[in-house]
């Protein structure tokens, strides 16, 4: 569902039980991997991943003011452990605002046209996975008669 904190999360935690080391793959770099490593990997380190003079204006703003996300002892922790996508309240891309959670509203994209169109690729999809008609039978050859 590319729920980011989800992942995290999903990561941190697989790492802690699979090695039984609870200090395993820290908060901090569940962070550093999300951002500046992902970044990394596409190649896209000098524009993207970071907050930096240069780059892209690519960040978010998340409300940790929620009962689930209290009290916060350390803000990496939270963000990977308690946070949820739900929780963002604001979304910039390359300096633009896309997303104001505070007025749940998107500034630059039509959802219902989103949605309308995701709805019409899932029947495009669907009838082109559905297997073929079985072909009508060929009818028997009739017999000559004597």
């Amino acid at each position: 569902d590319l729920d980011m904190f989800e992942a995290m999360d999903f990561a941190g935690k697989l790492a802690k039980v699979s090695t039984m080391d609870p200090t395993a793959l820290p908060a901090r770099e569940l962070l550093k991997m999300a951002t500046i490593d992902g970044a990394r990997a596409l190649g896209m380190e000098g524009r993207i991943g970071s907050i930096e003079m240069g780059k892209a204006a690519d960040l978010i703003a998340v409300d940790l003011n929620e009962p689930r996300t209290r009290p916060v002892y350390d803000v990496a922790s939270s963000l990977v452990y308690a946070a949820k996508e739900s929780d963002v309240s604001l979304t910039v891309v390359d300096g633009k605002v896309l997303w104001d959670g505070y007025g749940k509203r998107w500034r630059t994209l039509d959802a219902l046209a989103i949605m309308k169109a995701a709805s019409e690729w899932r029947e495009k999809i669907t009838r082109s996975l559905a297997p073929p008609a079985a072909p009508a039978p060929t009818p028997a050859p009739e017999k000559k008669k004597k």
